[in-house]
């Protein structure tokens, strides 16, 4: 390929990318309220009760938090898709916290409750960690309402 037909192609894939964005609703196109929704979702994964009294109560929990840890993930998608590739490796991480996070709650449905507690509040515990890599690169450009 010679470089005017690279200069091309490259100028119409470009071309296509920012005619795709035109039809999205302005707010999937807000950085800043799409981690508002991020920081709602995690907020309710960290808050969500782990105190298990029996096993039913137990499996009952862990869906909870797996569809908190779901949700997280969701969002983190859309924090991705509208900040240009300027959080990706912070994003990464976060996902990867996330997925280990529902796998150790999927896990948790098949063994004993016991032992699982101080593994899930880790985890929890790495998702809040990884979470904080996106808070310090955002809150500072994101202002929060009064």
């Amino acid at each position: 390929m010679t470089r005017p037909t690279v200069a091309r192609i490259v100028a119409a894939l470009a071309a296509a990318a920012l005619l795709g964005a035109c039809g999205a609703e302005p707010a999937d196109q807000d950085l800043c309220a799409q981690y508002a929704d991020l920081k709602a979702a995690v907020e309710e994964l960290r808050t969500t009760p782990f105190e298990p009294a029996d096993i039913d109560e137990f499996r009952t929990q862990v869906d909870a938090l797996r569809q908190r840890a779901d949700a997280v993930r969701d969002e983190l998608d859309q924090v991705q898709r509208v900040s240009e590739g300027r959080l990706d490796t912070a994003i990464s991480m976060l996902r990867q916290q996330a997925d280990d996070l529902r796998e150790d709650l999927t896990a948790a449905r098949f063994e004993a409750a016991e032992n699982l507690g101080p593994q899930l509040t880790e985890a929890r515990q790495r998702v809040s960690t990884a979470y904080a890599t996106i808070t310090r690169a955002l809150d500072t450009q994101c202002p929060q309402p009064s």
